[in-house]
């Protein structure tokens, strides 16, 4: 079972100006003052005309070729480390807090040692640490007023080098101010060729947009995104199949969509593929098919999925009790999959994704759980699934037509009454 894990997301900015100012600092990137090392009759004395004056007037950090003596050590002490240990107890970053902070410095160290903003560097030979944890701090960095124009000056040399999460960054906004990315045609990434594809669909080009998403599905399968890759990237990218399949969908193609999806499907084992397809595979009456499906988007933390889970499976169980309560078997599909599970199996998997889906909050799966757990003559079990099912204003009748007869030991429950359509 794959484990869910809800991050706040915070929000990126979709373009930036470099040379903005005046810009509103937080908090947690105030510096404090450093000791002053001039004597108290210099203290409020302007400087000469001549020489600068590095720390004041600076409402953002410097870029390469325009830090002034002494900033550098003001900058350094900018490091938003408050930042850093938030986003590293909300789990948005896999880079602890000291070692973000030693990335950080390592970039201002580096700007710092360049001429212009025009110079490329090797950030990878410069700082020596891991791609990826350099991306994550400068995604980081981009939450800062003060250090996102450093930060989105590094990006464009990250993409250069193979950083997928500045790659998708840099096409999504397609800023001017970036190294120029490969053109659509000539792009190797299938996720950047659908940012593009996106940008189309958006715009109204509905045939140019398919004609992207599928040259995206024609590429190689996109690498597994780091763990930290969809907490930090500003906007959900699509893969190529969902992006190619809803597409079609939308135009009334619907071969062209199954299509896509079945390679969502096999390709990339993504639920909600196995979802899509869900429909029609039980249309076309393969049920063992479809069980293996409707498991794949289960376990994809769908809450209704294992619901429904629990009603196939308890369906096979009435099934194999022959009292009236299921229907018999009517072909040969319906057989294959009975054979694969017995009374007692399909009962006990059918209570275990009941369980599951009670505990993701699905209220008709209480109801059903406290029916069977009553059928099988465990009443105090069943009742406080019971008290959950009471709880519901959508099934408060047929809850207290349950609770009528809860101890009434002829009753016998209707439990693909309570299952519904």
């Amino acid at each position: 079972m794959h484990r869910f894990i809800a991050a706040r997301r915070l929000a990126l900015p979709t373009q930036l100006n470099l040379a903005a100012a005046g810009t509103v600092r937080p908090a947690s990137s105030r510096p404090k003052k450093a000791p002053s090392t001039l004597r108290g009759t210099r203290k409020h004395e302007p400087p000469p005309a001549h020489s600068p004056s590095p720390h004041k007037g600076r409402s953002v950090s410097p870029l390469p070729g325009q830090f002034s003596p002494g900033d550098l050590d003001n900058v350094v002490r900018r490091i938003p480390l408050e930042l850093f240990q938030s986003a590293y107890q909300e789990k948005l970053t896999t880079v602890s807090v000291r070692e973000a902070a030693g990335i950080a410095r390592g970039c201002i160290e580096l700007a710092e040692s360049l001429h212009s903003t025009q110079q490329r560097v090797q950030v990878l030979e410069a700082i020596q640490c891991d791609l990826d944890k350099i991306s994550q701090v400068l995604f980081l960095l981009l939450r800062s007023p003060y250090f996102a124009p450093l930060a989105f000056w590094f990006l464009p040399q990250l993409a250069a080098q193979g950083d997928k999460r500045s790659l998708y960054y840099l096409s999504h906004i397609k800023s001017e101010s970036s190294r120029p990315l490969p053109s659509p045609d000539d792009a190797k990434d299938p996720l950047q060729v659908v940012i593009n594809g996106q940008t189309l669909l958006d715009n109204g080009h509905l045939e140019h947009a398919a004609q992207r998403f599928k040259q995206a599905m024609d590429l190689s399968k996109p690498v597994e995104a780091p763990h930290s890759f969809d907490a930090l990237f500003p906007t959900k990218v699509r893969h190529p199949w969902d992006a190619y399949g809803s597409l079609m969908a939308t135009l009334g193609k619907h071969e062209e969509a199954k299509e896509a999806y079945t390679i969502g499907a096999t390709v990339y084992d993504h639920p909600r593929a196995y979802k899509l397809l869900l429909s029609e595979t039980l249309k076309s009456g393969d049920f063992v098919k479809y069980e293996e499906y409707l498991t794949k988007v289960a376990m994809g933390n769908d809450v209704a999925a294992c619901y429904q889970l629990g009603n196939l499976y308890l369906t096979l169980h009435l099934m194999h009790g022959g009292r009236g309560e299921g229907e018999p078997a009517q072909n040969k599909d319906e057989m294959l999959l009975m054979s694969r599970y017995g009374k007692d199996d399909s009962q006990q998997l059918a209570a275990e994704w009941y369980e599951i889906a009670v505990a993701g909050g699905h209220t008709r799966a209480a109801l059903v759980m406290a029916g069977l757990l009553r059928q099988l003559n465990k009443k105090e079990e069943g009742l406080k699934y019971l008290q959950i099912a009471e709880k519901s204003s959508d099934y408060s009748e047929l809850a207290a037509k349950l609770r009528g007869s809860w101890h009434d030991a002829q009753f016998t429950v209707d439990l693909t009454d309570l299952m519904g359509s």
